[in-house]
């Protein structure tokens, strides 16, 4: 149903929605049911179909296809659990009397356009001298 998609007083609905949640369908097939409604709008955009974002999303919505991550769900963080209580080792005291006695460490994540960037600081708490500092694209 391309070339005009489902406009115009002349075409009967049902058919029309029929034709349409078909080929939605079978473009969410194919995406392996990764694709979300704008995607999929898209690739209907470029069949020639005349059909708004949000039509493609009720389609969708009808036939109950929702896409997936396809590099999986993360388990955590969600957004209702609270992360694990991490043991304080050093109990906040950093004062030695001794040079390496004692470490201390963070990791820092950076959004950028390519991807994240992880810094990694280590220094030593006798004087605090920045021991290490490393950059790199994965934790």
């Amino acid at each position: 149903m391309p070339s005009g998609g489902c406009i115009g007083e002349s075409i009967e609905r049902e058919p029309c929605r029929a034709a349409l949640n078909k080929r939605v369908c079978g473009l969410f097939e194919r995406s392996k049911r990764t694709y979300g409604s704008p995607r999929i709008h898209t690739y209907l955009h470029a069949e020639d179909w005349l059909v708004s974002v949000n039509i493609a999303a009720d389609s969708m919505r009808r036939q109950e296809l929702v896409g997936e991550n396809p590099r999986g769900a993360k388990d955590w963080p969600s957004r209702t659990e609270t992360p694990p209580k991490i043991p304080d080792l050093l109990r906040r005291d950093f004062n030695v009397a001794t040079p390496n006695h004692k470490w201390c460490g963070g990791i820092s994540e950076i959004p950028t356009d390519e991807g994240n960037l992880f810094s990694l600081c280590c220094w030593t708490c006798a004087d605090a001298a920045l021991w290490s500092r490393t950059f790199d694209c994965r934790p």
